[in-house]
């Protein structure tokens, strides 16, 4: 999900004044959820396998944590100083820019293969 909505919401949430960063954690969060909720959340088949427990069991003990993750979510969303504390206007993150183009060799002249220069 994350590979195909990414590049997608990206350059959206970009428009609208959003830090990537704190983008990205809206979204690791939004999948986190999207993993512990019935009936395909995935994380609870795992829990179910490793924990030797029944899946309604896990589903029953999952409810209030799905809660509490919407909780965090909307407090996320709304208060970004919350995710960003680590990051402070002191220290900017640059973003990376692509390297310089390497100069290619030039072409053989005609007649001729490369490697007749070896």
């Amino acid at each position: 999900a994350i590979l195909v909505l990414a590049p997608l919401l990206a350059p959206m949430a970009q428009s609208y004044g959003i830090n990537p960063i704190h983008f990205g954690i809206i979204m690791i969060v939004n999948l986190e959820i999207g993993y512990i909720t019935p009936p395909v959340g995935i994380n609870l088949f795992v829990a179910s396998g490793i924990f030797k427990e029944a899946l309604g069991d896990v589903i029953k003990s999952v409810v209030p944590l799905i809660g509490i993750f919407l909780i965090g979510l909307m407090l996320i969303s709304f208060i970004p100083e919350i995710s960003m504390f680590p990051i402070s206007e002191e220290a900017p993150i640059e973003t990376p820019t692509a390297p310089e183009p390497i100069n290619e060799e030039p072409a053989p002249e005609e007649g001729g293969s490369f490697l007749d220069k070896y």
